[in-house]
């Protein structure tokens, strides 16, 4: 094929562009429609791939175990699971925010960098590795990171740490 310079090659140039991006765009939507809204809590939404993602080390293993329809069974048990407890840690989330409470980001720094510290020895091109291995970017790993602490700290405030009950209670 022989390309002539002339008037219309902006015009071809501008076709691409468009296909291209529709294309593109296309894709993008293909993709969430494949994925889907499993949950929506108060407006934020949960995808099926983060209940996947959650429950995928334990599908794993459910595949070395079981097979047929209990394991159709399992893995429908666990991402019903998952699912409840997403939508419970979003919940979690949810009352922090609205509560007015802020984390520092320098708390979860040092949160990560004490999982490179005891975990991987120190060696942050190890942690860097694993996150690409579980498919995870240094962001998304902050997130939840950061999701991981603030369940804790509104576990730690409404969870009565005095658990001790003494005997003559427990007959009443």
């Amino acid at each position: 094929m022989t390309i002539r310079h002339s008037g219309n090659w902006r015009a071809i140039v501008a076709l691409l562009a468009v296909v291209t991006s529709g294309y593109t765009m296309h894709a993008a939507v293909e993709q969430k429609a494949l994925d889907g809204v499993a949950a929506s809590v108060n407006g934020e939404v949960i995808t099926y791939s983060q209940v996947r993602e959650v429950v995928k080390p334990r599908e794993e293993m459910m595949k070395q175990v079981f097979s047929g329809q209990e394991l159709v069974d399992k893995v429908k048990e666990a991402r019903l699971a998952a699912l409840k407890d997403l939508v419970d840690r979003q919940l979690v989330i949810q009352e922090f925010k609205k509560a007015g409470y802020q984390l520092p980001e320098y708390m979860v720094d040092q949160s990560i960098q004490t999982v490179i510290r005891e975990q991987f020895q120190g060696d942050r091109r190890k942690f860097m590795q694993a996150l690409a291995t579980q498919g995870l970017t240094l962001s998304r790993f902050k997130a939840f990171e950061k999701d991981k602490m603030i369940v804790q700290a509104m576990r730690g405030k409404y969870v009565k740490t005095d658990a001790f009950v003494s005997p003559s209670k427990v007959e009443d």
